[in-house]
Order: structure tokens, then C-alpha cells, then sequence
């Protein structure tokens, strides 16, 4: 992954040979300033790429050592990790070595880990000539750095080495010029920090290798910045300086818990949330009615920005500058849409904070009052981006979790938990997940309609409610009915959008008792209740699958017609 803030590269457009890795030029450049065919080799040999238990950026091997040089934000929250490497030039990156951390810069995007075995768990103490020894050119891996006092400026050629996401696992190279070079002072010396290209760079890209054009290290490729109106981009390249000035002052630290909030805002755009920059742990296109329901996603809160600068409700806690996750939504339908955030560990504080298409903000800290999980339910979403990040409440806090997309309303952390706590009960007391309605004699339209998911983890057969009262329910009613006035033919029905889905009505009435139905008749599985004996006021209802575990979508009517299902 590159850091929060690179967007996709296209593919290459200069292709060398058979070899899995491409070489971009931009127009105009002469073939003098591209490094030789055994320089690339080389290089493209040295240049890994590491894989934790959810993403994947790059790396470069370090000469004479079995350390890798990386980006933090790319091995960030893990301790191991499978390294994979090239073994034929014509080839895609391949599982190697396993490699441990060994530390990271918690004020730079830095991180090295070490190689410490093969994948047969045998030790590993020279990974140059394991490569060299396996590869079918029996190149032996080669990555100098460039001397600390040969300081790339404007208009020199530099090319950028890397494995990213649309590259396939393949070794993609690609060239610019370097187009600044940002000065700071670090430890006590004004160096270059920063290195700003116009080279592609991509989501994966993070950690790899930036070189001159002798092949020699100038920096990491470490964020892109993309500007929102014109669409321009540039790459930013943490320098080799910066790289040895902590190695020097042996600032790294070993332990992800240490993680405090450095300086990486003014790396990533400032001192705030940035829905401009790509999202860290990817993005989503739906629309409503999407299947599987709910779309799960890995996702790792906190961050250094604090997130209370933002006037809106519940906008606390800390968060990266960078989204951690996008959602491009096409509306359709009526349902609500459902995000939340369930941490791996139970009493994990976390919050979400979602900028809308329209700018605004929308926040959430505890869905209610028993939980430290965070859900925003947004009523009639409209079609566009929404930018989601999972904040930790507390500053340095890193939790990992997953977040969820739902149109379910009958789970989550919001699902309608009871005061008391209790999740084994239908709750009247509860709000309607679906809202509710006032009905007189004679309302038109008829019939009134509302779509609702059915389902839930109460199993209704236990409650003792009587006959047909059956199958599994949310806690909260789905939706309520106030009924004012008398009919003989007041009947409530749910039509499911799968014929063979088996759904139950389940109803609370104004007198307090209980009245179920499974099935309207022998011809359907879907329900009905006539409602033509009882008096005004009331009625919760609930709509339950029959079978545990599912979910199921369709159209919940009232009616005074004599109709059926």
C-alpha cells in the first residue's frame, strides 16, 4: 500500500523485453539519462515486497545486511512478515523469506525489519546470494545509496521501483524528475527531508526504492498529494539523508504500543481529516440492495490528527489524515444505510467519522449506552463519495476491527440492545428500527408500504407468545403502527423480494397481547395477520426469518382491501 495519499498509476506504457516489470518514461527524454539494463536488473532484484496479515507495500533490501528499509505506515501494528521477491525477471514476486520488525522512526515514515528465515523456517544469513543462488539469471541483488552530500535538485532524473496493487504482484518501475526538494532540520541539521517527483506512484509503491540515474538509493517513495480540482499529483520521496540522520541518532522504536502521534500531519496534508488523499485500506462501489449484506472490511483506528476541530456532534477521538476507507454510493431504494465498527478487542474505544458527499460531517461515538462500538445510520443516502475514518478516542491508541457497510437494521452495534441489556427478548420499549406510522379509516394510499429487512438473533419460539409466534427477530420492533378508527378487513402482511424466502409477522397489540403468522396460506411463505377485531391504538411490529442466521429482504404492507399475499 502507499500511503494514505497515492492514487493508481495507469500500466506501463514502455515495456522491456518478456521481463514482469515495466519502465515508464515521459515523453521527451532522451535514452541517455536511463540506467543500463544491468543496473535495473539489479535493482529490480533487490526491491521486495512485504506482506502483513492485511496489506502490502514494498521495500528494498539493504546491502550487505539482511534489513530491509521500508515505510512505517507499510509493516504498521504487526512484528512478522512474508517477504516475497523475484526469482525470474519474467516472472511475478514470489513468497521468500520470513523477516522480523526490528524498528520503526515515530516521527518519520520509516520502519526495518529483518530477515531471519527461509519459508521452510530454515536461518538465512546472507538473502543477496539466496536470491542469486535461486534466481534463474543468477543476478546477484545490488542497491547502493547515493552519498549523503550528493543532493538530488530540480530537473534531475529519478525512477521509482515498486510493487503496486494494479501492478499484480509484478515489479513496476517508473520515471520523472525531481520537482522540489523540501529542507529540514533533523537532529540538529538542515537536510533535505522530502523529495517531490512527478514519477507515477501507487498504492503498493510505499516503502520501495527511489534511485538516480546511476541506480544508486536517493529515498523512499512514501505518499502522492492529488489535487481535487485539476487532478494534478506529486509523488513525495522520504530522502536517504533523513533514512541515515536516524539510523545515526538510533531513534527507532520497537513496540507498536509506543506509537505516539510524531509528525506525520504535516507530512499528510496539515492538521486535519483530508478526504482528498486515497483512502489507507481501500474503497467500495454499491448501491442499494447489495448482496453479501453487510460488506466487511479490515481496518486498523487511530491516527495523529485529533478529530475535535470539527464542530459536528460526537467529531472526537484520533484519526489519520488520510480516509480509511471509501464508499462511492448509488442510492437506491428507501433503506437506511448502516455504517459501523466492531474492534477485535471487546471495551476498544473507537469512533467514526464520515464526510458525506455533500461536505458535511457525520460522527459517532457509542451506538448506545452499553457499547463502546460506533455506528452512523444515514436515512435516504444519496449518491456519492463518502469518505470514512475509524478514530481511537484516545491519542496513541491503534485498534484493529471491522468496519461495516449494512442495509441490515437488525444488527450491528445499533440494533436495538435493551436498557436492561438484554438481547433474548422482543422490546417494545425499543425504537422501531423501520420508524412508524399514523393510519386512520380510509388512508390512502392503500396499501402503505415499507421496505424492511427481517430477521434477527432472538428466537421468538422460546418467548412463549403463542401459536405461529415463531422463527428469529431483532430486539426493537421493526416498525410501529397507530392505528386510529375500525375496519373489517385491517390486515398487515410481508411480501419477501425471494418467493422462497420464509418470513414470519410477529405483532405486539394495543391490549399488550401477542398476535403470529407464519404462513398466509398453503400457496405462500409469506405472512399475514387480520387485524379486524382489534381496537385503535399501537401495533409493534416485527418481521422474523424463520430460519436463524438469515436476513431478509421485502415489503412489509398495511392494507383495508381484502387481499393476500
Amino acid at each position: 500500500m502507499i500511503s494514505n495519499s497515492f492514487s493508481r498509476s495507469a500500466k506501463a506504457i514502455y515495456v522491456f523485453s518478456l521481463m514482469a516489470f515495466a519502465v515508464i518514461f515521459p515523453s521527451g527524454i532522451e535514452a541517455q539519462i536511463q540506467m543500463d539494463r544491468d543496473q535495473i536488473d539489479q535493482v529490480s532484484m533487490a526491491v521486495v515486497q512485504i506482506h502483513t496479515p492485511t496489506t502490502e507495500g514494498s521495500g528494498s533490501l539493504v546491502e550487505g545486511t539482511n534489513l530491509i528499509y521500508t515505510n512505517r505506515h507499510v509493516p504498521e501494528g504487526y512484528y512478522n512478515f512474508d517477504i516475497h521477491a523475484l526469482l525470474d525477471l519474467t516472472d511475478t514476486a514470489r513468497p521468500v523469506f520470513k523477516a522480523e520488525l526490528v524498528g520503526y522512526s515515530d516521527t518519520y515514515d520509516f520502519a526495518v525489519l529483518r530477515i531471519t528465515e527461509n519459508m521452510n523456517g530454515e536461518p538465512i544469513n546472507d538473502p543477496h546470494a539466496y536470491l542469486s543462488a535461486r534466481s534463474d539469471s543468477r543476478i546477484v541483488p545490488a542497491l547502493q545509496m547515493a552519498s549523503s552530500t550528493d543532493v538530488p535538485g530540480r530537473g534531475d532524473h529519478t525512477a521509482v521501483f515498486g510493487y503496486p496493487g494494479i501492478g499484480d504482484n509484478e515489479l513496476v518501475i517508473t520515471t520523472g524528475i525531481i520537482s522540489s526538494v523540501q529542507y529540514d532540520e533533523v537532529y540538529g541539521e538542515r537536510i533535505p527531508v522530502w523529495y517531490r517527483t512527478n514519477a507515477e506512484m501507487s498504492p503498493g509503491n510505499s516503502g520501495g526504492v527511489a534511485t538516480n540515474m546511476h541506480g544508486e538509493m536517493i529515498g523512499i517513495p512514501t505518499y502522492v498529494r492529488t489535487e481535487s480540482v485539476t487532478g494534478g499529483r506529486l509523488g513525495s520521496v522520504l530522502s536517504i539523508q533523513v533514512v541515515n540522520k536516524i539510523l545515526e541518532n538510533h531513534a527507532l522504536e520497537n513496540d507498536w504500543g509506543n506509537l505516539a502521534s510524531g509528525t506525520m500531519g504535516g507530512m499528510y496534508g496539515g492538521e486535519q481529516l483530508d478526504f482528498r488523499l486515497d483512502s489507507t485500506f481501500g474503497s467500495v462501489n454499491l448501491s442499494g440492495g447489495f448482496t453479501p449484506d453487510p460488506y466487511t472490511v479490515s481496518v486498523i483506528s487511530g491516527g495523529e490528527i485529533n478529530a475535535s476541530y470539527i464542530t459536528e456532534e460526537d467529531c472526537i477521538g484520533y484519526a489519520s489524515a488520510s480516509p480509511d476507507f471509501r464508499l462511492q454510493w448509488t442510492a437506491s431504494g428507501d433503506l437506511p444505510l448502516r455504517i459501523y465498527f466492531e474492534p477485535d478487542a471487546e471495551g476498544d474505544d473507537t469512533v467514526l467519522l464520515i464526510n458525506m458527499p455533500d461536505g458535511s460531517w457525520i460522527c459517532n461515538d457509542d451506538a448506545h449506552e452499553l457499547t463502546f462500538d460506533p455506528l452512523v445510520e444515514i436515512d435516504n443516502p444519496s449518491s456519492g463519495q463518502y469518505d470514512i475514518w475509524v478514530a481511537s478516542y484516545d491519542a496513541g491508541d491503534y485498534h484493529r476491527g471491522t468496519l461495516h457497510i449494512s442495509e441490515i437494521r437488525a444488527q450491528g452495534p445499533g440494533s436495538g440492545a435493551s436498557a436492561s441489556g438484554s438481547t433474548d427478548t422482543l422490546d417494545f420499549t425499543e425504537s422501531p428500527l423501520y420508524g412508524s406510522i399514523e393510519l386512520e379509516t380510509g388512508f390512502l394510499p392503500d396499501p402503505h408500504t415499507r421496505t424492511i429487512t427481517g430477521g434477527g438473533s432472538v428466537d421468538v419460539s422460546a418467548l412463549g407468545l403463542g401459536n405461529d409466534c415463531i422463527g428469529y427477530a431483532a430486539v426493537a420492533p421493526d416498525y410501529s403502527l397507530y392505528w386510529t378508527g375500525s375496519s373489517a378487513d385491517l390486515r398487515v402482511m410481508f411480501v419477501a423480494d425471494d418467493e422462497t424466502d420464509d418470513t414470519v409477522l410477529i405483532i405486539n397489540t394495543p391490549n399488550g397481547g401477542w398476535i403470529c403468522n407464519d404462513d398466509a396460506h398453503i400457496g405462500t411463505l409469506n405472512p399475514m395477520v387480520h387485524l379486524k377485531s382489534f381496537n385503535s391504538g399501537r401495533y409493534d411490529i416485527w418481521v422474523g426469518s424463520y430460519s436463524p442466521g438469515e436476513y431478509i429482504s421485502g415489503t412489509l404492507k398495511v392494507t383495508e382491501y381484502d387481499s393476500r399475499p
